[in-house]
C-alpha cells in the first residue's frame, strides 16, 4: 500500500475458509474516501484457509499467520485473543476495527461513518454502532439487537453513561482509536485479556463515545460456537468477566459494578453453594486479583465462605428493594472485588 491507512481491519480465522471470504468481501464492499488496510491473522487453519487468501486477496489483504499453540491457552477465546494480537501488531491506521472471520459488515458505509465521526470527534476514544444478530443459516434476516432509541440522533455519551446505557455490544461493532494503544494499560497485552468486551474496556477510560445510529455489524450465530454450546458452570462463570474491566479502566469501577451486579449475585450464589470448577478453570483465574473470581478454587476456606456470605447479605438490599446508591456500590466493590 502506498498510502498510510487511515483505518486497519483486522480479521482472525481458523479453519473457516469459506466463510472467511464472504467476511473478507464484506470488508473490501466498504467505500471510503481514505485509505484502508485489511490485515487477516489465520490460526493453525488446515482447510486450505491460506491457499485461498494468497490466490484470491495476496494483492487486497496483508496475511499474517499465528499459532496460537506457541501460548499457554485454556480456552477458544483465549486462542482467538492471540490471534486479534497478532494482527494488531501488523497495523499501521490512526483507527482500528475487530471483526472475527465468520461474521460480516453489511452495506458499504459504515466505515466511512465511523472515522468521519471520530474525525469530527477527537474527544471521543470509540465509536459505536448498534449491530444484528443472524442465524448462520439465514444471514441476510438478522434482528437489531439493541434498542434504536438508545442511538436516536447519534449522540455522544461519556463511558460511564455508555456502560449504564449498553450492558453488552460485540467489539466488532466499534470503530476504536489507535493512539490508546500507547497508554499504560495496554502493556503486556495477551490474549487471555484481548478479547470482544475486554478490548471495548480499554478504550473506555481515555474518552467518551460516539454512537451510530446504525447497525451494520452482523454477529452470525453457530450452534457449535464455544459461548453457544457451553453451558458449563465454567462457562457461567467465564460469561461474568466483564467484571474484569475495572483492572483496565479502575476510573469506571463504579458504573461496572452496577451494571454486572448479576453478575457478582450469579457467581456469589455458585460460590455460596460451592459448586465445583475445573481445573483448568482455575489455572485461568490463577493469578487473578479479583476476590469474586479467585474463590473458585474448590478448597473453599471458611474466611472465603463467610465472605460469600456477607456480599449475598449485602446484594439482597441492591437486588430487591432498589437500594442503590454510591456508598452501597462502593462497599460491594470492597467485599467482591478487593
Amino acid at each position: 500500500m502506498n498510502r498510510q491507512p487511515l483505518l486497519s481491519v483486522i480479521i482472525i480465522s481458523h479453519n473457516q475458509k469459506e466463510m472467511l471470504r464472504r467476511c473478507v468481501d464484506s470488508v473490501l464492499a466498504q467505500r471510503t474516501s481514505f485509505p484502508v488496510e485489511i490485515i487477516v491473522s489465520d490460526d493453525r487453519s488446515t482447510d486450505g484457509t491460506r491457499e485461498m487468501l494468497q490466490s484470491d486477496y495476496s494483492d487486497k489483504v496483508v496475511i499474517s499467520y499465528c499459532n496460537s499453540d506457541e501460548y499457554e491457552t485454556h480456552y477458544t477465546f483465549e486462542r482467538a485473543g492471540y490471534n486479534r494480537l497478532n494482527g494488531l501488531k501488523a497495523a499501521h491506521g490512526k483507527y482500528i476495527i475487530h471483526i472475527d472471520g465468520d461474521d460480516i459488515f453489511e452495506g458499504d458505509s459504515i466505515f466511512q461513518c465511523q472515522v468521519d465521526v471520530l474525525e469530527r470527534n477527537p474527544e471521543c476514544s470509540i465509536c459505536v454502532q448498534n449491530y444484528k444478530i443472524a442465524d448462520y443459516k439465514d444471514i441476510e434476516h438478522g434482528d437489531v439487537a439493541l434498542d434504536r432509541f438508545i442511538f436516536k440522533d447519534n449522540p455522544i455519551v461519556s463511558a460511564a453513561d455508555f456502560i449504564q446505557l449498553i450492558h453488552y455490544v460485540p467489539n466488532s461493532a466499534c470503530c476504536m482509536r489507535r493512539v490508546c494503544l500507547s497508554q499504560s494499560l495496554f502493556v503486556n497485552l495477551n490474549g487471555k485479556t484481548y478479547d470482544d468486551w475486554d478490548i471495548t474496556y480499554r478504550y473506555l477510560g481515555y474518552g467518551q463515545v460516539a454512537l451510530v445510529d446504525k447497525a451494520d455489524f452482523v454477529y452470525i450465530q453457530h450452534p457449535n460456537s464455544f459461548c453457544h454450546k457451553n453451558k458449563s458452570t465454567d462457562w457461567s462463570i467465564l460469561a461474568a468477566s466483564g467484571l474484569q474491566g475495572i483492572r483496565y479502566v479502575p476510573n469506571l469501577s463504579l458504573p461496572i459494578i452496577k451494571s454486572h451486579y448479576n453478575s457478582i449475585w450469579a457467581l456469589a450464589k455458585m460460590a455460596w453453594k460451592r459448586v465445583r470448577v475445573s481445573e483448568e478453570l482455575i489455572e485461568y483465574f490463577k493469578n487473578d486479583d479479583m476476590f469474586i473470581f479467585n474463590v473458585f478454587d474448590n478448597k473453599y476456606p471458611l474466611k472465603n465462605w463467610l465472605r460469600i456470605n456477607i456480599i449475598i447479605l449485602w446484594l439482597i438490599p441492591i437486588r430487591f428493594w432498589g437500594v442503590k446508591n454510591n456508598i452501597s456500590w462502593r462497599i460491594l466493590y470492597k467485599l467482591a472485588i478487593k
